[in-house]
């Protein structure tokens, strides 16, 4: 697993959306960061951790089994009307790339490889 993981509870973030662009899967999310994690920032007081906005993205894609079209995926809507598809369930490599699995499905991905980008 990436290195960037380190300390991210990807079962605590929430999954904004998704798109293809450029042979590109990026994944829009709020990400659960702990101490442990070199994007760690002290949580706003309202906060029961660090929340930053990020992206994850699966690179040089050929392969995608299993992803639900956003449209069909059932939403959460917040009190400040943003909305989430739920969590990311599990992350693991496997042979060709990776499995995820989440409200958005249970998914193989077969690409070069796994990018995080976290704001600031």
């Amino acid at each position: 697993m990436l290195d960037e993981l380190i300390g991210i509870d990807l079962q605590d973030s929430f999954v904004l959306g998704w798109s293809w662009v450029d042979s590109k899967l990026v994944f829009e999310l709020e990400l659960s960061i702990w101490p442990e994690s070199k994007h760690y920032v002290t949580p706003k007081a309202d906060e029961y951790t660090c929340y930053r906005k990020a992206q994850l993205i699966f690179t040089t894609v050929t392969t995608i089994i299993g992803l639900k079209p956003q449209s069909s995926v059932h939403y959460t809507t917040d009190i400040d009307g943003s909305r989430d598809y739920g969590n990311i369930d599990s992350l693991a490599i496997s042979p060709n790339g990776y499995k995820m699995s989440g409200e958005c499905g249970l998914i193989t991905i077969e690409c070069k490889g796994l990018e995080l980008k976290v704001r600031t």
